[in-house]
């Protein structure tokens, strides 16, 4: 039995959800260094008891290689849809498009700028209540960012998300 206050059960709820993400990637051998954090905020609406629709933005932070240190985003809206709802736990696939400038060429080890790059994203993870019987939760999720109609050749950019969400209304 699914509880009333279950995740996505209202269609009257607004979101709004932070993640900072930091991925260090040394190789003392090469001399590799590279640091990079990702500061993720996106609010949403449930259209749906299942599914959220709403809107992103990604602040990519990065520190390595000849580039030095560049700042990047991404934006865009995405979908989510609730397959698993219980006791107030949410797991979800994650489907999102978005435009920004974030560009890992697959012979390179360190990012490029190129404006105006469309990406599709594709991903899932999951909720669970941080307080009982509140609207605050863990945020723990993964999304691959794939370029679309682009010639060069692409590592995708995957954001691993440890975060938190707020959930207005019932």
């Amino acid at each position: 039995m699914i509880n009333a206050s279950v995740i996505g059960q209202s269609y009257n709820r607004f979101n709004i959800g932070s993640s900072l993400t930091y991925i260090r990637d040394n190789d003392k051998y090469t001399y590799y260094n590279y640091d990079e954090f990702t500061w993720n905020l996106n609010v949403s609406v449930n259209i749906t008891k299942r599914i959220q629709f709403g809107v992103q933005a990604l602040s990519i932070f990065a520190d390595g290689g000849n580039t030095g240190y560049d700042y990047y985003h991404i934006v865009g809206c995405f979908m989510q849809l609730y397959y698993i709802q219980k006791q107030s736990i949410g797991l979800f696939l994650e489907t999102s498009i978005n435009n920004g400038n974030f560009y890992f060429p697959l012979a390179q080890l360190y990012p490029s700028k190129l404006d105006n790059l469309n990406y599709i994203g594709i991903g899932g993870g999951g909720e669970i209540p941080l307080v009982k019987d509140k609207n605050l939760f863990l945020d723990i999720s993964f999304v691959s960012y794939y370029t679309l109609f682009q010639d060069k050749k692409f590592n995708a950019f995957t954001q691993y998300i440890i975060g938190v969400n707020y959930k207005f209304g019932n």
